[in-house]
C-alpha cells in the first residue's frame, strides 16, 4: 500500500486572535481548489488573551490613537488623583522655592538697599570701604561688573585731588575719564577743543610704592564707549591695574593748567565680569 507524504504545513496551528477566528484547528485535510489559502500561526492561544497597548500605538495613527486608548482603558484603568496631603506638600514646596528665588534675584539688582557684599562665591569677602560710590552689578554681568564712581573733576582750572581705595576685588580695573562729548565713529573727534589739556594720574599703595603713573594730553588718550552716546570714556594703557587683596591704594589726579573750554568730566574705575575673568 502506497503511503502518502505529509505536507510541511500539516500539524501546524492556525488561527488569529480576532472574533472571526474563534478556535485553532489542525490542518489535516487538503485545501479545496476554490478556497483561498489561510495564514498559519505558531502562537499558543490556550493562554488568556492580553491586549498589547504598545502594539495599538504602533498600528494606530497619531490622530485616532487617543479615542481608542480612552475606550480601552475607560473601564479597567481609572485615573487616580493624589491625596490632599501630597497636594499640600507640593504647593508648600513650590512656594518655598519661589520665595528663595525672589531673594536670590534681588541681590543682583544694583542701587537698592540690600547689602550684597559677601554673597558671591567668587568674592566671599567683598566689602569696599574706601571713598566713592561702589556698585556691584552681580555675577551675571559679562563686563564692567564693578563700578567705582569717584565724582566729578573740574578741568576748567588748576586742581589736584586724591582718593583712598580700600576693599577693591582682585579684578582688572581701568581708570576712566568720562567726558561729556560724543564718541566719534572712527578715530578721535576733530571738534574737541580741550585736546591739549594735560592730565596727570598716578596710583600708589599704602607703602608708597607706585603702581602706575600717567601724564599725557587728552588728545593722546584712548576714546571708548558706545557710538552715538552723549559721553565718551577716555583711558590709556598705563591707567590699568589689578588691586591686591587687603591692600589700600591712593589714586591722585592733577590738572596743571585748566582749560575754560573743557567739558564736564567724571572719574570712574570699572572692571570685572565673567567675560573678563
Amino acid at each position: 500500500m502506497k503511503r502518502e507524504k505529509k505536507k510541511p504545513d500539516a500539524g501546524r496551528w492556525i488561527g488569529k486572535p480576532t472574533e472571526s477566528w474563534k478556535s485553532a484547528e489542525r490542518k489535516t485535510e487538503r485545501r479545496p481548489a476554490g478556497k483561498p489559502r489561510k495564514r498559519f500561526s505558531r502562537m499558543n492561544f490556550s493562554a488568556p488573551f492580553v491586549h498589547d497597548v504598545s502594539l495599538t500605538i504602533l498600528l494606530l495613527g497619531p490622530n485616532n490613537f487617543l479615542p481608542c486608548f480612552c475606550q480601552s482603558f475607560s473601564m479597567k484603568n481609572r485615573l487616580t488623583f493624589p491625596s490632599e496631603k501630597i497636594s499640600l506638600f507640593t504647593a508648600a514646596t513650590a512656594l518655598f522655592f519661589l520665595l528663595c528665588g525672589c531673594q536670590t534675584i534681588k541681590q543682583f539688582i544694583p542701587n537698592d538697599d540690600v547689602a550684597r557684599f559677601g554673597t558671591d562665591r567668587k568674592y566671599p569677602d567683598l566689602n569696599y570701604t574706601g571713598e566713592g560710590d561702589f556698585t556691584d552689578y552681580g555675577r551675571k554681568s559679562g563686563i564692567l561688573r564693578f563700578v567705582l564712581d569717584l565724582g566729578e573733576v573740574d578741568l576748567k582750572k588748576d586742581a589736584m585731588q586724591g582718593h583712598r581705595l580700600k576693599g577693591l576685588p582682585e579684578v582688572e580695573f581701568v581708570c576712566y575719564l568720562r567726558i561729556d562729548h560724543p564718541l566719534p565713529t572712527l578715530g578721535k573727534p576733530k571738534d574737541f577743543e580741550a585736546g591739549n589739556l594735560v592730565i596727570e594720574m598716578s596710583l600708589e599703595d599704602e607703602n608708597g610704592t607706585e603702581v602706575f603713573s600717567e601724564k599725557a594730553p587728552l588728545k593722546n588718550w584712548i576714546w571708548s564707549g558706545s557710538v552715538g552716546a552723549p559721553q565718551s570714556d577716555l583711558y590709556t594703557r598705563k591707567t590699568i591695574f589689578t588691586p591686591k587683596k587687603g591692600k589700600i591704594y591712593r589714586l591722585s589726579l592733577k590738572i596743571p593748567e585748566g582749560n575754560p573750554d573743557a567739558p564736564q568730566v567724571q572719574l570712574l574705575l570699572m572692571g570685572g565680569g565673567w567675560k573678563a575673568s
